[in-house]
This record gives C-alpha cells, structure tokens and sequence, in this order.
C-alpha cells in the first residue's frame, strides 16, 4: 500500500477556496481504482490544506496523478503561493 501525501499554500482567508477544491476533487479520488480512502486537513491560519490518500498499488496512484494533477494544477493557477508539494511513501505496517 502506498501514502500519497499533498500540500498546497493558498494563504490565510482561503477558506471557501480551499474547501472547494477538497469538494471538488474528493469524489475523482473516492472513485479511482486502488484508492482506499481520502482524508483532507486545513491550518486556516496558515492558510495550507492538504491531503492523504491511501493507495492499493503505486501504479494505481500514477495512473490517477496522471489525470488529476495537470487538473489540479490547473485549478490552483494563479490562486496557490508556491507549487503544490505531492510526495508518495510506502507503507509500513508493523508485525504484531
């Protein structure tokens, strides 16, 4: 199982920006194959939100960055402080 970790800086007063775009891309990632679940978080004064998605496959969570990203970015365009910060990791499950 992969972690898909995802930060953006829309800075502070970004509320009803940050929480659109959660709205509007939780239902691609509640339907895209091999992804068990989507969790969003905010710091509203530090006006950052981000995400974790657990992923089934690493070739699940390419196929779907493949699609959403360039959408994302696109939506982001002219509204984010800095790039969008997107990072997979493995995940270790501990025995016992």
């Amino acid at each position: 199982m992969y972690a898909q970790d995802f930060m953006l800086k829309l800075g502070p007063g970004m509320q009803s920006v940050g929480q659109g775009l959660a709205d509007q891309f939780a239902p691609a990632f509640k339907a895209a194959k091999g992804c068990k679940g989507v969790t969003f978080f905010v710091d509203y004064e530090a006006g950052e939100y981000g995400l974790l998605a657990l992923w089934q496959t690493k070739e699940d969570y390419e196929a779907f960055y493949k699609v959403a990203f360039p959408q994302l970015q696109q939506a982001v365009t002219g509204i984010a402080k800095e790039p969008p910060f997107v990072k997979l990791f493995e995940v270790y499950e501990p025995k016992g």
